[in-house]
């Protein structure tokens, strides 16, 4: 069986290119262009990995996750990107490492390096 991505991007360009990407590779793929619709997607299938966008209408990113991370036992693993927030920031990093599960990908990123992100964090064991 596939694994499960959950993408929740706001840019509809960048998440039609994302998705599929991921469904060339194999994967299963559902996508929100917000973390409330994201949460409705969780609620209702299993997901292996949610690659988020730190910014987004709403509720952001980070916070969706503290969200999930304090209601599921651990919860799936965690892909962040980002254009807005350098996510090699310390502090950016310091949340991550609370997490095992969390990595992130700086915008812009090509596909390649978009696949090999989401590879890693479905296939390593976690890491911050």
């Amino acid at each position: 069986m596939s694994a499960v991505v959950l993408l929740v991007e706001d840019e509809e360009s960048l998440c039609g290119v994302e998705a599929r990407a991921l469904e060339k590779r194999g994967y299963r793929v559902l996508c929100a262009p917000s973390a409330e619709e994201a949460r409705t997607l969780l609620e209702n299938n299993p997901v292996d990995l949610v690659v988020a966008d730190i910014v987004l209408p709403g509720q952001g990113g980070l916070d969706f996750m503290l969200e999930r991370k304090s209601h599921e036992n651990g919860g799936p693993r965690f892909l962040f990107t980002s254009g807005k927030i350098n996510v090699a920031h310390a502090s950016f990093r310091m949340i991550a490492e609370q997490f095992g599960d969390v990595r992130a990908l700086q915008k812009p990123f090509t596909v390649e390096e978009f696949l090999a992100a989401v590879d890693g964090a479905l296939s390593g064991p976690p890491q911050a």
